[in-house]
């Protein structure tokens, strides 16, 4: 371990220590960029005072030693662990210029905390709500409970953008998804595999493929469970037009995929597009998203990863409706930029070409 950091400038083992801390090795170059900046100034007084050159030079044990041994270490730690393999007397932290060590330490600290700490991109408490929060108020949208109060008695959608008249709801796909929908899986797949007609493929295994009837078994199954969860989306939407005097107000119900990956986002697009265009009145258009896991597709010109933004409208949907969810998908596009202080091309996807320019969000578009 000694070798590995000894050979790594302190800026150059920041991502090392970012990996550790979230035990996801591409975090670092998604985090936003006004948090990793000051981080990397820091460390670069640091390593000035220290005395460490910048350049890396050859990592001399492998990354995993690394994140297992630095996945315990505060930002203090970590400080005083690296210039202790460097040669440098822990005690030499008292060297450093206090104002130089703190903000350093700090940084860290925050950085840490960005990432594993309550509702961080990456922890176990994560609240996708509170990120779609951020968005919706990016987008000049309102959450309903702020404009009429926390104490309404119907069951309400989540969001109302009054200068557009659309109102939102939101509804998070996670794992449990599948978990509360288990028996029934269970069920069908059971009784999908007594009709499947067994080939010589599948007896000498070179066909491992699952059987069309499992398949569209355990489809039937999820999409009424998705259907369960349009139908209530639409109710909510309903109820709101009326709290807030909008009865013309266009309605749309948002699907966040995090953690419900089994599916594709877009499969899960067409088990949903059914019931919208002949179910329920309430309901204008869905839109399915993904967020924290990107699909990787591949159009001709090599695998990309994307971002998924796919809408889908039901008959007679009013005619501004696919400007707003244009806007709406330009901002969630500047929303990922913004979170992830990178600039993203050719990084969200959808297939619909009312809003899209070559079915990939462009800037500007």
């Amino acid at each position: 371990m000694y070798a590995f950091l000894g050979t790594k400038s302190l800026e150059d083992l920041l991502p090392v220590y970012t990996a550790a801390q979230s035990k996801n090795p591409s975090l670092f170059d998604t985090l936003p960029r006004d948090l990793i900046n000051p981080v990397r100034e820091s460390l670069r007084n640091l390593q000035e005072v220290i005395g460490v050159p910048k350049d890396a030079a050859l990592i001399t044990v492998s990354h995993d030693v690394a994140l297992r041994t630095l996945s315990g270490l505060s930002g203090s730690e970590f400080i005083s662990y690296y210039l202790e393999s460097v040669g440098r007397s822990v005690d030499g932290t008292s060297e450093i210029p206090v104002a130089i060590r703190t903000s350093a330490e700090w940084w860290l600290e925050e950085l840490r905390g960005c990432i594993t700490g309550k509702n961080g991109l990456f922890s176990s408490d994560f609240d996708p709500e509170t990120y779609i929060d951020g968005f919706i108020e990016f987008a000049n949208g309102e959450r309903i409970t702020d404009i009429l109060g926390p104490n309404i008695e119907s069951d309400n959608a989540d969001y109302f953008f009054k200068g557009d008249n659309v109102v939102v709801e939101l509804k998070i796909l996670e794992t449990d998804f599948v978990e509360s929908n288990r028996e029934k899986l269970d069920s069908a797949r059971a009784k999908a595999l007594k009709e499947v007609r067994i080939t010589p493929e599948m007896i000498l295994g070179t066909d491992q493929s699952q059987p069309k009837e499992v398949f569209w078994a355990e489809f039937r199954v999820l999409r009424d469970a998705l259907q369960r969860i349009t139908k209530k989306g639409n109710d909510q939407i309903k109820n709101s037009r009326q709290l807030l005097n909008a009865n013309d107000a266009s309605g749309i119900v948002i699907f966040l995929v995090d953690g419900f990956y089994s599916v594709s986002p877009f499969l899960i697009v067409e088990m949903l597009h059914d019931p919208v265009t002949r179910q329920f009145s309430g309901v204008d258009a869905i839109i399915v998203l993904t967020f924290r896991r990107k699909v990787t597709l591949d159009y001709g010109d090599g695998p990309f990863d994307y971002f998924v933004f796919e809408p889908r409208y039901s008959p007679g949907y009013p005619e501004s409706l696919p400007s707003f969810i244009n806007k709406l998908g330009s901002r969630w596009f500047e929303y990922m930029q913004l979170l992830s202080g990178k600039k993203l091309s050719k990084h969200i996807l959808s297939h619909d070409s009312r809003n899209l320019l070559d079915g990939v969000w462009k800037e500007g578009s």
